[in-house]
C-alpha cells in the first residue's frame, strides 16, 4: 500500500504562530505543510496546491480576510477542503458567522497545537477507512476487569483480542502468534510495560504499541518529549479514557504503522 499524503495549509499573518504550527505538523507522518501570510497568498495556494485541510485566521491585513477565503473555498470546486477557522473572537455570533461562511470547525485562540493535531488525525482517519481494518490485538494488564472491558470495547469493531495478565505472559504470546497491535499497561508487577515495550520492539521493531497509564509523569520523567516519544510507541492513553479515545488511538496506531 502506498502512503497517502495530506496537504495542510496554515493561513495567518503571525509568522511565529505559522512557524510553531509548521514545526508541530511536520512530525505527522506523510504530511506536507504550506504557509500563507494573507488571504491573497492563501487563495493562490488553494488553487495550485489543493490542500486537504486549511487552518485559517480570519483577521488579516489586506483586502481578503479569512471569512472571504472560507466562503470562496466552500462555494467553488475546492469545497471538499476541510476549513478550520482560528480566531481570538469567541462570541457565539462570531462562531455562527464562521459556520455560515462554510467553516467545518472553529477553534478559539489561544489554543494548543495538540488540539489541531487531533483535528488532523480525525480528518485523516475518516478519509482513510483502511485504518479501521480488523486486527489481532494483544491487551496486557494485570487487572482482569480492565482487560475484559477493553476486550469488549475492541470486539465491537470485530477485532480479535487476546489478553495477557503480565509482561511474561505477553512476550510469550507475542512470539507465538501474529500480533498486529499491542495495548499494554505501563505500571505492572514483575516485567512492567516499559520492559515489555523494549522487548517487543527489539523482536519486531515496527510493531504498533499503545501504552496505558494512570500517571503520565511516571513515564515522562525529566526527559524532553511526550511519553509516547520517550518510549518509542504510537501513543499513551491516560487512564481513565473513553471508548472514542481508545478507538481513535487504535486506528491512528494502525494507520501510522502502514505509513498512511
Amino acid at each position: 500500500m502506498h502512503a497517502s499524503k495530506i496537504k495542510i495549509l496554515i493561513v495567518d499573518d503571525n509568522q511565529q504562530l505559522r512557524d510553531m504550527l509548521t514545526l508541530s505538523f511536520s512530525r505527522i507522518p506523510n504530511c506536507d505543510v504550506l504557509n500563507a501570510k494573507n488571504g491573497s497568498e492563501a487563495l493562490n495556494l488553494i488553487r495550485t496546491e489543493r490542500p486537504n485541510i486549511v487552518f485559517l485566521d480570519v483577521m488579516m491585513p489586506g483586502e481578503i480576510d479569512g471569512y472571504a477565503v472560507c466562503e470562496f473555498v466552500k462555494t467553488s470546486s475546492f469545497k471538499d477542503c476541510f476549513v478550520v477557522i482560528l480566531s481570538a473572537r469567541s462570541h457565539t455570533r462570531d462562531k455562527n458567522y464562521g459556520f455560515a461562511m462554510g467553516a467545518d470547525k472553529y477553534v478559539t485562540k489561544p489554543f494548543s497545537p495538540l488540539k489541531l493535531i487531533e483535528i488532523i488525525d480525525e480528518w485523516r482517519l475518516q478519509h482513510l477507512p483502511q485504518a479501521f481494518e480488523q486486527k489481532r490485538i494483544l491487551i496486557v494488564d494485570d487487572e482482569p476487569l480492565m482487560s475484559e472491558m477493553l476486550k469488549k470495547m475492541l470486539e465491537q469493531d470485530e477485532h480479535e483480542v487476546i489478553c495477557a495478565i503480565d509482561g511474561i505472559d505477553a512476550i510469550r504470546i507475542f512470539k507465538e502468534q501474529q500480533i498486529d497491535l499491542v495495548i499494554t499497561d505501563i505500571m505492572m508487577p514483575g516485567k512492567d510495560g516499559i520492559e515489555l515495550i523494549f522487548e517487543i520492539l527489539e523482536e519486531k521493531p515496527n510493531t504498533p504499541i499503545i501504552g496505558m497509564s494512570g500517571n503520565l509523569f511516571l513515564v515522562s520523567s525529566d526527559v524532553n518529549g511526550s511519553p509516547a516519544e520517550i518510549l518509542g510507541i504510537s501513543c499513551v492513553l491516560n487512564k481513565p479514557f473513553s471508548l472514542q479515545e481508545l478507538k481513535m488511538a487504535v486506528a491512528k496506531s494502525i494507520a501510522n504503522s502502514k505509513g498512511i
